[in-house]
């Protein structure tokens, strides 16, 4: 099964565990698509940058990387993370961020033929991650941050339930919606 090029985004969302790596491993070996990580992770980086400066240049690479795509009209991306994860994880944790720029964003992304993929897995699959700080708790609002921000959004989305580990099967609903 080979995708076609269609779309010149598709962006990997949900919370942490949730497969989204593991789909983004197995759909690069059969669309033609660079995947990038975004790290928008600000407890693992530099004690020395403030998390205020950390949300500046995420904000300021991520911008650049839709210029970058917005320019090159036969680049397609891949990113795991994105805008969607900004919206979800500060409304989680109560972070400051900025809602109109996450939703500039959004339509940028539209503009790009931009495919939202939401992994999200059933409660009882939720484990704890205490190096990034996250409880099974924490879960359940990340889901309601995301579903919250999915409603917003103006670009294509498919949910995506990864409870059963089943690779096979959701890459054939993403081939399906990226032909849509």
């Amino acid at each position: 099964m080979e995708v076609q090029d269609f779309r010149r985004l598709i962006i990997f969302v949900g919370h942490d565990n949730s497969g989204k790596s593991s789909i983004i491993k197995e759909l690069a070996k059969i669309a033609p698509y660079h995947p990038l990580k975004l790290n928008l992770d600000l407890n693992k980086l530099s004690r020395d940058v403030t998390k205020d400066d950390l949300r500046f240049q995420r904000m300021v690479s991520y911008d650049v990387q839709l210029q970058i795509l917005e320019k090159i009209p036969e680049l397609k991306v891949i990113f795991d993370r994105g805008h969607p994860c900004e919206y979800a994880y500060a409304k989680t944790f109560n972070r400051a961020f900025d809602e109109e720029v996450v939703l500039s964003f959004d339509r940028r992304c539209k503009d790009l033929g931009c495919l939202i993929v939401y992994c999200y897995k059933d409660k009882e699959y939720y484990q704890d991650d205490l190096e990034d700080n996250l409880t099974k708790d924490c879960y359940g609002d990340l889901k309601h941050y995301y579903e919250e921000f999915l409603e917003k959004s103006v670009c294509d989305i498919v949910r995506l339930n990864t409870s059963d580990e089943n690779i096979s099967d959701q890459l054939e609903k993403i081939t399906e919606a990226v032909l849509r």
